[in-house]
């Protein structure tokens, strides 16, 4: 998106939706007098479908935009962005989310850390640009449960 820039998306009721920046800085929300939702780089805002926090297990919230029939998200660029919007009907089991890794178990998570810590190329074959394993991308940290 670009600096100044406005989206307005159309979010069916019942859906969840989530806003993820991995450049620049975004709001979301604010034109129905609610608090607006400043989303910027390596951030996520979540808003569940029937506004009972269910989905909230990003960074952040989503204002004004859970349930309901007629919902419009509502994304204005603060600075040149880049976004990424996913949402559809609510998952019925929890997800957790660490660094790559997403899963509705977290021993699911430990295992695939261990393995890419481990350099399992039958799990994660070296992506086009790494030609060794010295050239993959490290865990920012070892995951716990």
């Amino acid at each position: 998106m670009r600096a100044g820039s406005r989206l307005e998306l159309p979010v069916a009721s019942g859906h969840d939706v989530a806003v993820y920046c991995s450049e620049g800085e975004v709001q979301v929300g604010g034109d129905n007098g609610d608090e607006p939702a400043t989303v910027s780089l390596g951030t996520m805002a979540v808003a569940a479908s029937a506004g009972d926090g269910s989905g909230s297990t990003g960074n952040q919230s989503l204002p004004g935009e859970s349930g309901g029939s007629g919902q419009v998200l509502v994304v204005k660029a603060l600075s040149d962005a880049r976004i990424a919007i996913v949402g559809g009907e609510p998952l019925q089991q929890k997800r957790h989310m660490w660094w790559n890794f997403v899963s509705s178990d977290r021993k699911r998570i430990a295992e695939a850390a261990s393995r890419w810590e481990a350099l399992d190329h039958d799990q994660f074959p070296l992506a086009v640009e790494e030609e060794t394993a010295q050239d993959r991308i490290p865990l920012p940290a070892p995951f716990k449960l």
